[in-house]
């Protein structure tokens, strides 16, 4: 079972922090009024809703990860002319 997994939580958490830190950065240029104006405790209420809905949202695609199918193209190292590069 994925959850059981400690890099199904590793890879949680820092999609959680990454929101987190988006989400914070959008407000404060959203506002962009000065550092010392700025609603910290709406910032981090905002931020922290929407790191929690990331993990929510990791959670509910659990049962999905890895099975993603990607185009050929992108597992045997071609372009769109069908030639080789190495990444």
């Amino acid at each position: 079972m994925i959850f059981l997994k400690p890099s199904f939580w590793t890879d949680t958490a820092v999609r959680a922090i990454k929101t987190f830190a988006q989400s914070a950065v959008a407000l404060l240029s959203a506002n962009s009024i000065g550092l010392l104006a700025v609603d910290w405790v709406n910032l981090l209420s905002v931020a922290g809703l929407a790191a929690a809905v990331s993990v929510l949202t990791s959670v509910a695609s659990a049962d999905t990860v890895g099975a993603t199918e990607y185009p050929e193209a992108w597992t045997n190292n071609t372009n769109a002319a069908g030639k080789q590069f190495n990444p």
